[in-house]
Formats: C-alpha cells, sequence, structure tokens
C-alpha cells in the first residue's frame, strides 16, 4: 500500500519510522507539514518517484533515511533548508543529476550517503 496523507496531520510527531516494509508509490507531499519532525525513516521499501521538496521545510528535521527505495529524479534543493540535519542516507535508488549546492547549509551534517545512485556531481 502507500503511506497515508494524513500523517501530515500529526503535527507533533518527533519520529517516524516506516522501514523495511511494502510501501510503494510516492512519498506524500503532506509530510512536509509534520513540523515537530525530527527522525523520519523511510527506507528498504518500494517508494518511487521525486523525493517531495516539501521535506525541506522541516525544520525540525535531523535525520533522514530514504535509502533502497526506488526514488527518481533529481534531489530537491529544499533539502539544504533542513538545517539541523545531521544525517541524511538517500543511497541506492535511480537519483540523476549533481548534488545540491545548498547542501552546502547544512552546517551539522555529520553523515551523507548518495552510494548507487545516477549522480554527476
Amino acid at each position: 500500500g502507500t503511506i497515508p496523507t494524513q500523517f501530515g496531520l500529526l503535527t507533533n510527531l518527533r519520529v517516524m519510522s516506516l522501514i523495511e516494509n511494502q510501501f510503494e508509490g510516492i512519498i506524500p507531499t503532506q509530510l512536509g507539514r509534520m513540523s515537530d519532525l525530527e527522525f523520519l525513516n523511510l527506507a528498504d521499501n518500494q517508494l518511487s518517484k521525486k523525493i517531495p521538496s516539501q521535506l525541506g521545510s522541516l525544520k525540525q528535521l535531523s535525520v533522514a533515511y530514504l535509502y533502497y527505495n526506488a526514488l527518481t529524479g533529481t534531489i530537491p534543493t529544499q533539502l539544504g533548508q533542513a538545517i539541523l540535519m545531521t544525517d541524511l542516507a538517500l543511497g541506492a535508488n535511480y537519483l540523476t543529476g549533481s548534488i545540491p549546492a545548498s547542501f552546502g547549509n547544512l552546517k551539522n551534517l555529520r553523515s551523507l550517503s548518495l552510494s548507487e545512485n545516477y549522480l554527476t556531481g
């Protein structure tokens, strides 16, 4: 099944871990409304299409694991607005294009995994 769009209404939620399930389809843009979210783990599912730019509006987000999915397109530059990000893992997808220059804003970043994609610089 898909990730319910209603999760976007959970504005007090701090941790969301849906790792190693059978979720497919898109990452709902509504997740960008989860204003207190600090930890997002959607790894090892069957999610596809683009990473929603709305995830960059999650000002409390410090960890985002989206690896081992089937995500496509470019990495949204808006992810560079999540300035508390310490760990970002986007490996093992089908991402293309370049690494956004906005990642230079992620001064707290300790771990960045972009391996096993189709990035060009």
